[in-house]
């Protein structure tokens, strides 16, 4: 089987897992199609997704079956923002909470969300496709108001909440219970976390050391395998041919906003490293996400590996004039800090000087 990369993310496996766990029963339920392929591994730091290339553009064609009729096409989305909206709702509710007392609704607050958030990313995978499904196809037809309604669906991710305020919130219930380390939290399933507050899981910080070297979250024909340590990274291995582009000396990528600039890269994949970027700085990144407006404000222009017309990324570009390069696959890798480079976003490339 070929995989393609993704998506790349500073995420925690207990925020992505809920991803992993949506794309095959959940889709099916509610779309009609499925993701019977997928590959989630990382560390503590970064989460690297893979997909089979087959299965996506099956995906996006279901997708485009949907929005055929575009009337119906509109009140699915209207749908989907609906249900994107409620976790939104009451993860703004628990957000603004003082921090006592976030911990002592937390274990409360849970209980809706757990079940709540799978169900959330089958939706949130559906208005992710529609984008790069619909508008990079010529024959289909996407009406201004479907327009609005997907660009109103990127905006509802909580994902960041979960690693930044609800996974804290619960470590810190750990803590008292366990002699496990806060930081090795986020790499507990989110089932296992549910069914340790329900006693019926006992955690093991052995795994949760191993998960916090190398994990995988893997998928085949639907049978669902989780490997730690040293027996994920050569299960990856085994299965996802990496490629070396340190070498290369430019980049293709597809167009989000015209225009053409000079100037000194900045590769971005951490928040950590946001207080490195200046002024006038070449933004180069996995993908933007909500956090990285300040970067991209200051930016002289927009380079990511991953992204497609309706991304984070392009959006943002379009709003602020940014010349923007989406979906090089591979501009963190070719580039470094410091390279000056050519962007000629008229033409889609960006070349080393």
């Amino acid at each position: 089987m070929t995989w393609i990369r993704q998506l790349s993310r500073e995420m925690s496996l207990f925020a992505i897992a809920y991803s992993f766990e949506c794309h095959h029963h959940r889709l099916k339920e509610l779309f009609g199609f499925n993701c019977k392929n997928v590959i989630y591994t990382g560390d503590e730091k970064m989460l690297v997704s893979y997909k089979d290339p087959e299965e996506l553009e099956a995906m996006r064609s279901a997708i485009r079956q949907k929005a055929k009729n575009q009337d119906v096409f509109v009140e699915l989305l209207q749908e989907i923002l609906h249900r994107l909206n409620y976790v939104q709702h009451i993860v703004k509710e628990f957000s603004s909470l003082p921090g006592h007392e976030q911990e002592k609704k937390v274990m409360i607050f849970f209980e809706t969300f757990h079940p709540a958030y799978e169900t959330y990313w089958a939706y949130h995978l559906f208005q992710f496709l529609s984008p790069d499904a619909l508008e990079g196809d010529k024959k289909s037809i996407i009406s201004p108001k479907a327009k609005k309604l997907l660009t109103e669906c990127r905006k509802t991710n909580p994902y960041l909440f979960i690693d930044e305020i609800l996974l804290p919130c619960l470590a810190n219930i750990i803590a008292k219970r366990e002699k496990t380390a806060k930081e090795l939290e986020g790499m507990i399933y989110p089932q296992e976390m549910y069914d340790y507050f329900h006693k019926t899981f006992v955690l093991d910080p052995k795994e949760l050391e191993k998960r916090k070297e190398c994990y995988a979250l893997i998928m085949i024909d639907g049978r669902k395998t989780i490997f730690s340590g040293q027996n994920a990274r050569e299960r990856v291995l085994e299965l996802v041919e990496n490629e070396d582009n340190s070498k290369g000396q430019e980049v293709k990528g597809v167009i989000a906003w015209k225009g053409k600039v000079t100037g000194r890269v900045r590769i971005i994949k951490y928040k950590k490293d946001f207080n490195k970027f200046e002024q006038g700085d070449i933004l180069v990144t996995h993908m933007t996400t909500t956090d990285f407006l300040p970067l991209i404000k200051k930016a002289a222009a927009i380079i990511t590996d991953e992204g497609g017309i309706g991304c984070h990324a392009a959006i943002l570009s379009r709003e602020l004039k940014k010349p923007c390069l989406i979906g090089t696959k591979c501009a963190t890798q070719v580039f470094k800090d410091d390279d000056l480079v050519r962007v000629d976003a008229e033409k889609g490339i960006v070349k080393k000087l």
